[in-house]
């Protein structure tokens, strides 16, 4: 891994974690702990920044003490980043399960494919949330901590959504922090797939960053999600690393459903 693709990967990290704020955050000797409710992994989980001081070991039983007065799980999100490394074995050696891997892609915005825009539209949040939730099947516990979650983004989002003769069949959001953009819960209702409207969306969305500045897109997928790397491959974008999830084994914590 070259030292100029470690510098874009801690841009990108950068951007996900302003991009989709907790609902509250503890920095705890470089690890950045999040906490969102019973909603989200990405808003529940520990997120090493740079090194402390403390011991590893130490550092680990703090946090799960932490997420233990919350009834969550203690979950931490890694990547392959050689600064990584040591901690990730540490925690595979307390019995930490790897879970969720995916790919985080980028694409660079000036060799977008061309799209049509007729079927895209912008929505208010609030609009766009009940898409969301139609589409998704999301309970309405959870719609609501999504909401503050939403109404915390500190940067420009667009809220997407293509709408047919049957009404709204996808939508997405996209949040730009400064030259990036990122996009996230890429929805299309079941009966509506493989018809173009999520490329449609992807690129509609891409091309409102490219007017507000953005040269650099991104996203996370998963990476057993053939249809949905096929999508993205088309368009242009090519894998810069790789993440995943540790969770401790044999816990009795709530779950935490979303990614």
């Amino acid at each position: 891994m070259t030292r100029s693709s470690v510098e874009l990967i801690r841009r990108v990290e950068e951007a996900k974690l302003n991009a989709w704020p907790p609902i509250q955050q503890v920095l705890f000797d470089g690890w950045l702990l999040r906490f969102s409710g019973s909603y989200s992994k990405r808003g529940n989980a520990v997120v090493p920044l740079y090194p402390g001081t403390q011991r590893t070991l130490q550092k680990i039983r703090h946090c799960e003490e932490a997420y233990s007065r919350e009834g969550l799980p203690t979950l931490f999100q890694l990547s392959n980043v050689p600064e990584l490394r040591s901690l990730d074995r540490a925690l595979a050696d307390s019995r930490y399960k790897r879970i969720d891997s995916s790919l985080v892609l980028t694409v660079g915005l000036d060799e977008l494919p061309a799209t049509s825009g007729r079927l895209f539209e912008v929505l208010e949040i609030d609009s766009w949330l009940n898409v969301y939730c139609r589409l998704s099947g999301m309970p309405k516990t959870a719609a609501r901590l999504q909401q503050l979650v939403l109404k915390s983004i500190p940067a420009d989002a667009i809220y997407g959504a293509i709408k047919s003769s049957a009404g709204h069949v996808a939508c997405g959001l996209a949040v730009i922090d400064d030259k990036f953009i990122g996009l996230f819960d890429i929805l299309t209702h079941p009966n509506y797939r493989r018809q173009g409207h999520a490329r449609q969306l992807i690129l509609n969305l891409l091309r409102c960053g490219t007017k507000n500045g953005a040269h650099t897109g991104y996203l996370q997928v998963a990476k057993d999600n053939k249809p949905a790397l096929a999508l993205y491959k088309h368009i242009g974008f090519q894998s810069l690393y790789r993440s995943w999830y540790r969770v401790r084994q044999g816990l009795a914590t709530r779950s935490v459903d979303s990614a």
